[in-house]
C-alpha cells in the first residue's frame, strides 16, 4: 500500500487557441490503506485527477507523488478500473484475472493461486471457465475488480466503475468491493457521481467545485468497516448525504 499526495496541482489542456483549465491549485493526501472517494459536478476534473495519479497525463503545475516519489508515468503499482467493461472477450474469466500476474512473469502456481483467491472473493468461482459474453454486467465488473487486485497494485484507481449498473446490482458491487478491500487492503481513490456510494465505500469524501476544479471540502466518514446496506437508512448516513449535496450545490451554475 502507498500514500498518494497532490500538492498545488493544476492541469490545463491546450488545443490550438483553445485553453481549458480542468484543475486548479488542488491539494489533498490519501493515507496508506485508505479509501477516498471523489465527488463533484460532471466535467469538474475528477477523472483528470485519476489520470494524473495513474501517470497517463502530467500536471501543468504542482506535483503528484506516490510514497514521496513524483509520478512521471504509468506504473504496474497503480491499477485503474474504468466504468466501461475492460474484460477481454476472447479469454475466459479465469484467464482474464490471470492476465496481470502472467504479464508480470508469475509462475503458473502463483497465477492460479491469485486467480482462485480473487474469484472466490468476488463470488465468481463457479464461472471461472465462462466467457464474458455469458456474464451479466455486474459479473463483468466483478471480473474487472478481481483482475485489478490480482495484479497486486499498491494503489487502485476506480473511475465510476459501477455507474452503469442498476441500483440493486450496484449495491451488490458495494458489498463485493468491501469484502475484497477488507481481505486485501489497498490505497484506493474512487471517483463517483453517486453521493451514497461515496459515503458507503469511503473513509473520506473529497468534494470538488465546478470547473476549474478545486477541493471544496474533505469530509470524514465515521461508519467504520463492514457496512451493511441498511446503513443507508440511518439518520447519520442521510445527514451526511444532505451535507455533501448542499456542498455540491454551492457555486453551481444555473
Amino acid at each position: 500500500m502507498s500514500k498518494v499526495q497532490l500538492s498545488g496541482v493544476s492541469k490545463v489542456f491546450e488545443r490550438g487557441s483553445s485553453r481549458t483549465v480542468a484543475l486548479e491549485d488542488s491539494s489533498f493526501t490519501v493515507r496508506t490503506g485508505e479509501t477516498v472517494c471523489l465527488v463533484g459536478p460532471s466535467g469538474c476534473g475528477k477523472t483528470t485527477i485519476l489520470n494524473l495519479i495513474a501517470g497517463f497525463t502530467p500536471a501543468s503545475t504542482g506535483s503528484v507523488q506516490v510514497d514521496d516519489l513524483v509520478v512521471t508515468g504509468p506504473s504496474s503499482e497503480r491499477a485503474v478500473v474504468f466504468q466501461a467493461d475492460a474484460v477481454f472477450p476472447w479469454l475466459t474469466v479465469a484467464k482474464n484475472v490471470a492476465f496481470g500476474p502472467s504479464a508480470q512473469g508469475k509462475s503458473r502456481d502463483e497465477q492460479e493461486e491469485r486467480t482462485n483467491r480473487f474469484l472466490t472473493l468476488v463470488g465468481l468461482s463457479d464461472f471461472k471457465d465462462a466467457f464474458p459474453k455469458e456474464l451479466s454486467g455486474g459479473m463483468k465488473k466483478r471480473v474487472d475488480l478481481a483482475r485489478a487486485y490480482a495484479s497486486e497494485p499498491k494503489v487502485l484507481l476506480l473511475d465510476e466503475p459501477f455507474g452503469a449498473l442498476d441500483v440493486f446490482t450496484k449495491e451488490a458491487m458495494w458489498l463485493a468491493f468491501q469484502k475484497v478491500a477488507e481481505a486485501e487492503p489497498k490505497t484506493v481513490i474512487f471517483v463517483t457521481h453517486d453521493i451514497e456510494e461515496a459515503i458507503f465505500l469511503g473513509d473520506r469524501v473529497v468534494v470538488m467545485t465546478p470547473r476549474p476544479a478545486r477541493v471544496r471540502e474533505i469530509i470524514d466518514v465515521p461508519f467504520g468497516a463492514n457496512r451493511s446496506i441498511e446503513l443507508r437508512d440511518t439518520p447519520a448516513f442521510q445527514a451526511l448525504r444532505v451535507q455533501i449535496t448542499l456542498l455540491l450545490r454551492e457555486g453551481r451554475i444555473e
